[in-house]
């Protein structure tokens, strides 16, 4: 990712007969790929330091947002027993008849 963030802006400009068409982003994506593989060790080395400079703060990053949010490593996503406060969970059909028996119950 990091060779292709610091590529793709020249590599556009020097073959722009891949920025055209419906898969401009496939095609390029294709050739920044294939130019990767043909780099050597050597030069590779710069963007592989960079990428894991780059995963080292993001997993420190993270590891501090943890710690000042510690509910927020449950993730996004709401389990089924959690809801957004003030808002009612819909009742099943079966509850629904129980309340409105109960209510006529209380009127009787």
């Amino acid at each position: 990712l990091v060779f292709t963030m610091a590529r793709r802006p020249a590599f556009v400009v020097e073959r722009p007969e891949l920025s055209e068409g419906k898969d401009k982003l496939g095609a390029i994506a294709k050739a920044l790929s294939a130019e990767w593989k043909e780099l050597s060790e050597e030069a590779r080395r710069p963007y592989e330091e960079e990428a894991a400079k780059l995963r080292d703060k993001y997993a420190e990053d993270k590891a501090a947002y943890l710690e000042r949010h510690p509910g927020a490593a449950l993730g996004g996503k709401k389990s089924a027993g959690q809801q957004r406060p003030g808002k009612r969970k819909k009742a099943s059909g079966g509850q629904r008849r129980q309340r409105a028996r109960a209510a006529s119950d209380e009127e009787a």
